[in-house]
């Protein structure tokens, strides 16, 4: 009996690893999402402007 609560133990232990590393991976994976798309914001402001600058002749 006391191996098989030990062995449930591991189990939860490695899937609570598992999930903490599906989190840890989400996070990064949104972190970098959001970085990727304030540098496309930027692209598109500045395309943005060069267009205003040449339909103003500048």
């Amino acid at each position: 009996m006391h191996r098989l609560t030990m062995l449930e133990k591991e189990l939860l232990q490695d899937r609570l690893a598992l999930r903490r590393d599906e989190a840890h991976r989400a996070k990064a994976s949104a972190e970098e999402l959001k970085q990727r798309l304030q540098g496309l914001e930027a692209e598109l402001e500045g395309a943005r402007s060069e267009g205003k600058a040449i339909f103003s002749g500048v």
